[in-house]
């Protein structure tokens, strides 16, 4: 049975007839980023509607944004928000996929269930390549298009361009300034510049929220707080290696002569592992005090000020760089072996752990390092080895830069032990193992293709520097 469609939140503030803005949300962090962006004067005049997007996994698990204490300060800047879930019921959203003979229905029905009078002037979402976001744009052809990215979304560009009908359709692009001097690159024509609201901005529509909202269980006094983050949901690592990760980051810090520490879990997360992580500070001799209460990692550090935040995400390493806390990662190298050649959060990861002090070596954590020429040469030649054709090659690297390359490593596959199986002749085709030869040597093969090409890399950056010295 499908379930009413209904608006999860309303403004108490009296209805006014303007031009319809509607906004794609997908996160706390989204959603703060568009506030601050209100603040400073974007879409004033614009009767502005948020449209939340949960793209979890399984979005029924999974408790709201809109039922976050933060979430009505962070909304009053807008009208009304709903559930695009609730729209597109029962289909997943990231699966939503209306037939071009159902837009101009869907449309209606979207345009008669926000009350508008007339067309959607402006749609402001966080990506036009991934679904819904892609089918929103279908659905109002006539509407302007501002993209913004959230958090560090922008470091890397999606895996596909934009076609160039959407392109043209793009007028403005925002994003945050987590580092003085880093820019991200959104989808776009080259005359549309990116929008760099600064960190302080985002910083004050958050601590703004946080007073909204008394969070229980914080211990007085300087506590380290861990911030688990999202790493088994989105795939950087499995349940069991999550719960090894954490365990092992709470041996660090009890190693470090600290006697508790409190673990902060996503709001999202469908497994805090609570147990795990307590059971692990009862043998360490920690005492470790999990905040259960549904709230956002910054409402923490701005009620409690810890000594030291502990994250392994980058995106998980924002909140603390917002609130100028002393800050470590944990075994962000581990997350990069377990990320695809290809994924785009390997750009944010390289960056953390270039800015980022390792809990390892710095117990005691600090602020985040300087973002300096090496640095950017770094993003910049991350994101051109896995986006070549939509990043643009930075060129040769400054002296003292990083290789990309550390970076961008590929664990090798374990060959296999040869079986007791028949042993085939091999044929005119084949090549020395057996295998067909147009297997051996074919470019579909991602490991075999990415190893060769980053020896090739490696080959000319040699060449490069003997240049340079001659």
């Amino acid at each position: 049975m499908r379930r009413p469609v209904q608006a999860v939140w309303r403004s108490s503030e009296p209805a006014v007839e303007a031009p319809t803005t509607v906004l794609q949300v997908t996160s706390a962090d989204g959603l703060a980023l568009l506030a601050a962006a209100v603040d400073a004067g974007w879409w004033s005049g614009t009767r502005r509607v948020l449209l939340l997007v949960d793209t979890s996994p399984v979005p029924e698990a999974t408790a709201p944004l809109w039922l976050l204490p933060e979430f009505e300060p962070l909304a009053s800047r807008f009208v009304e928000a709903w559930s695009l879930n609730d729209v597109c019921f029962p289909h997943h959203p990231g699966a939503w996929s209306p037939r071009v003979q159902e837009h101009d229905l869907i449309a209606r029905y979207l345009q008669q269930l926000l009350g508008l009078a007339e067309p959607v002037r402006r749609l402001v979402l966080e990506s036009v390549t991934t679904r819904p976001a892609s089918q929103l744009l279908h659905l109002f052809p006539e509407a302007g298009l501002d993209v913004y990215a959230s958090g560090l979304t922008g470091l890397c560009p999606p895996p596909e361009r934009p076609s160039r009908q959407v392109s043209l359709r793009i007028e403005r692009t925002l994003a945050v300034e987590p580092v003085p001097g880093l820019e991200p690159l959104l989808p776009g024509e080259p005359d549309v510049g990116t929008t760099l609201l600064p960190a302080a901005a985002v910083r004050a529509v958050l601590d703004e929220a946080a007073e909204a909202v008394t969070p229980t269980s914080l211990p007085e006094g300087g506590v380290p707080v861990v911030l688990t983050g999202l790493l088994a949901p989105t795939g950087l690592l499995t349940p069991d290696q999550e719960v090894d990760h954490w365990v092992t980051a709470l041996e660090a810090l009890a190693a470090a002569g600290h006697g508790r520490v409190v673990v902060k879990p996503h709001p999202a997360a469908l497994d805090t592992h609570a147990t795990d992580l307590e059971a692990a500070g009862t043998r360490l001799g920690l005492q470790v005090e999990v905040v259960d209460q549904p709230c956002l990692p910054s409402t923490v550090l701005h009620h409690h000020r810890p000594p030291l935040v502990v994250a392994g995400a980058a995106e998980d390493l924002l909140p603390a760089a917002l609130h100028d806390l002393p800050v470590a990662r944990w075994r962000t190298r581990d997350l990069l072996r377990s990320l695809s050649p290809e994924d785009g959060r390997r750009v944010a990861l390289a960056l953390a752990e270039r800015l980022v002090p390792d809990l390892a070596d710095q117990p005691a954590g600090g602020p985040l390092r300087g973002y300096e020429g090496g640095d950017r040469w770094l993003v910049e030649a991350v994101r051109h080895r896995l986006r070549p054709r939509l990043a643009p090659d930075p060129g040769p690297p400054p002296p003292g830069a990083p290789d990309p390359e550390d970076f961008l490593a590929v664990p090798e596959e374990p060959q296999a032990a040869p079986g007791p199986g028949p042993v085939t002749a091999p044929s005119a085709t084949s090549g020395p193992s057996g295998a067909p030869a147009a297997a051996l040597s074919s470019p579909g093969r991602p490991g075999h293709v990415i190893r060769l090409r980053r020896r090739l890399h490696r080959l000319r950056r040699r060449l490069l520097s003997r240049g340079q010295r001659g």
